[in-house]
């Protein structure tokens, strides 16, 4: 892809998200069965490192509180608003 065309499509992502991220959030409160499989098949003594790239609103991240996660967890997205 060209720098042009991925520059067009990375502002057209962040207006998107600047302006629907809040109904967007509100679409994303729970974790999707794949990821909530993977999880539970990790149990407690795992200690991993976890990337979150688009984290979003941050359900993952709560989802690992929730379960004492004890590894490394940094959740980047490129909206500020989420």
């Amino acid at each position: 892809m060209d720098e042009i065309t991925a520059a067009k499509l990375n502002q057209i992502n962040a207006e998107f998200y600047q302006t629907f991220a809040a109904q967007f959030s509100d679409t994303r409160m729970r974790l999707q069965p794949g990821v909530r499989k993977i999880l539970d098949s990790l149990g407690p003594e795992a200690s991993l490192s976890i990337l979150d790239l688009g984290c979003g609103n941050g359900e993952l991240a709560r989802d690992l509180a929730r379960r004492r996660f004890r590894g490394a967890y940094l959740g980047l997205d490129f909206s500020d608003a989420l």
